[in-house]
């Protein structure tokens, strides 16, 4: 400090910035601009980008450094080639059958620990409910006979259920009896797929 102040005077006695002058873990420039010509080129995002040149430069024999997608990542963010809002805000995909009858979607739930099953139409949005003395799978195909007046229709959406399971005899012969079409089963801890029942 004394010598900084001999040095510089006032000015050197100035708190000042403990920022390393060089960084040594900085992407060489050479890779930042291989990056960002294959961007333009392809349209790759950061995981795809960073395989393709990690890959030209084990063939090249450069640089021991490679470059994980988030470096690529923040190369592309750098030179404002990423959409962040696209980041940010997931994008989902609404699915509506075009005629009635087309899908029809089944679900156990509870109310005040009653047992309720329902159905609904997915492209009318037709909403059935009835209660059941229990969840066993020959009341639940009973439920669903009466909610639909036994009638016949294409497919049948459902969660992974024990009632609604592929090894469930009882719900495999009511498909075979009611379903033009087939049964389709959400995929595992995906509830969303259920949402517009859920929300009904």
């Amino acid at each position: 400090m004394v010598k900084r102040y001999r040095e510089e005077g006032i000015h050197g006695l100035r708190f000042k910035s403990k920022r390393p002058c060089n960084n040594l873990n900085k992407t060489p420039i050479e890779i930042e601009k291989r990056i960002i010509k294959v961007r333009k080129a392809t349209g790759f995002g950061s995981e795809q980008l960073a395989s393709i040149v990690n890959e030209s430069l084990n063939v090249e024999h450069k640089y021991d450094q490679h470059i994980s997608k988030t470096t690529a990542y923040n190369i592309l963010a750098r030179h404002s080639l990423v959409d962040s809002e696209k980041k940010i805000i997931k994008e989902y995909k609404s699915f509506e059958r075009d005629k009635p009858d087309e899908l029809v979607q089944a679900d156990l739930t509870r109310f005040n620990g009653i047992p309720i099953l329902t159905m609904e139409d997915d492209h009318s949005r037709k909403l059935w409910a009835t209660r059941l003395e229990n969840e066993t799978d020959d009341n639940v195909v009973d439920g669903m006979k009466r909610l639909l007046n036994d009638q016949k229709y294409d497919s049948l959406l459902t969660d992974n259920g024990s009632q609604f399971n592929r090894r469930n005899s009882t719900m495999r012969k009511y498909c075979d009896q009611h379903l033009t079409g087939r049964h389709i089963w959400t995929s595992i801890h995906h509830p969303q797929t259920m949402s517009k029942l859920s929300n009904a």
